[in-house]
């Protein structure tokens, strides 16, 4: 376990007071141990806000002028599966997570869901260990740069520009309503 949150400590750059936090951060469920203190799934949800807190105050700060909508596509840029799943790469987080037989077997090290999940897990152990700042500098070390660059935007999707054309003409947002469901469930 220690040479474990030793090299996470070092691939984040940050000393926890509490190693059993980083040691569940990097413990996927699939991981046949015992379920005392605090759970991945747990640190996840926690990493997760804490990134987006930290994602949008390093946006603001680097781009004053910038609107809402800008920040929040920018902000959706960077934290997403596909950047998060890289990042924990280049982090290393995909030789240090600690998987069930089933899911190495399966190839879960290489698995973006997986390898972003571990990301934010991590992170959430930070926040719980060392506080909002201490979560920052690890964000702004690992991310930081691209919060400073203006991601490329895509254009807005069809249900994003219907809902800001409804909002601006009728003040509120359209209502949906499922009317058929087609395709096998991993493709409707």
């Amino acid at each position: 376990m220690r040479k474990r949150v030793e090299r996470l400590e070092r691939a984040v750059r940050y000393q926890f007071a509490d190693p059993e936090l980083a040691y569940r951060a990097i413990t996927h469920p699939s991981a046949d141990l015992p379920k005392t203190g605090v759970q991945m799934e747990r640190l996840e949800f926690l990493g997760d806000a804490v990134l987006g807190l930290v994602i949008s105050d390093l946006l603001i700060a680097a781009h004053p002028g910038a609107s809402e909508g800008e920040l929040t596509r920018w902000r959706a840029a960077l934290v997403n599966t596909k950047t998060l799943a890289a990042k924990a790469q280049e982090l290393g987080l995909d030789r240090l997570v600690i998987l069930g037989r089933g899911e190495e077997k399966g190839g879960g090290r290489g698995k973006p869901r997986i390898l972003a999940a571990i990301f934010e897990a991590v992170l959430g152990a930070v926040f719980l260990d060392g506080g909002y700042e201490a979560a920052k500098n690890v964000v702004a070390r690992v991310l930081g740069d691209s919060a400073a660059r203006t991601p490329a935007l895509k254009e807005k999707d069809p249900k994003t520009t219907l809902q800001e054309l409804t909002q601006r003409r009728f003040q509120c947002l359209p209502e949906y309503q499922v009317v058929r469901v087609e395709g096998p469930e991993h493709a409707r």
